[in-house]
């Protein structure tokens, strides 16, 4: 009686195993083998990536309207040092002025989107760049120094 109770549950773990076994042997069928994956990526065509522009390349400086106005205002001291620049062509002309005892006449080129501007006796003067439509730079008086950010209220407007 005991052989006839232990060949039950025998059977059902025996076949269970045989399923088991099948299931894997299936698997291991439907599994490339690790040779022919090393194959098929070998063959593969080898994709350039496109090429990173160098860091240090900028993009092309903008060019300047034929005619434009760009005003700034700077705060210095609880006033206000007002900066006019007319870009007529290739010349430019600026006009710094606080009503305060800061007053001088700049002029210069105006070529490649960029300003390099001074007065007569070269003690004062203004760089600037051209950048979206503003102009970006520093302006000196004697010694002292400002940055600023003259935006366009006049003239031909570059799209």
């Amino acid at each position: 009686m005991t052989t006839r109770r232990l060949i039950g549950p025998v059977t059902s773990m025996a076949a269970v195993g045989v399923v088991g076994v099948g299931l894997w042997l299936v698997n291991v069928s439907q599994t490339p083998a690790p040779h022919a994956q090393i194959a098929e990526t070998s063959v593969a065509p080898v994709v350039a990536a496109p090429p990173v522009p160098a860091p240090s390349a900028l993009p092309a400086p903008q060019g300047f309207p034929a005619q434009a106005e760009y005003v700034a205002e700077i705060p210095v001291q609880g006033r206000v040092l007002n900066v006019e620049i007319t870009v007529d062509g290739q010349n430019a002309k600026a006009y710094a002025c606080d009503n305060a005892g800061i007053e001088t006449w700049l002029s210069g080129p105006a070529v490649d989107g960029a300003v390099r501007l001074t007065d007569t006796t070269g003690a004062n003067r203004l760089n600037g760049q051209l950048r979206n439509g503003s102009i970006v730079g520093t302006l000196w008086v004697g010694e002292r120094s400002w940055e600023f950010e003259a935006a366009q209220i006049g003239g031909d407007y570059e799209n």
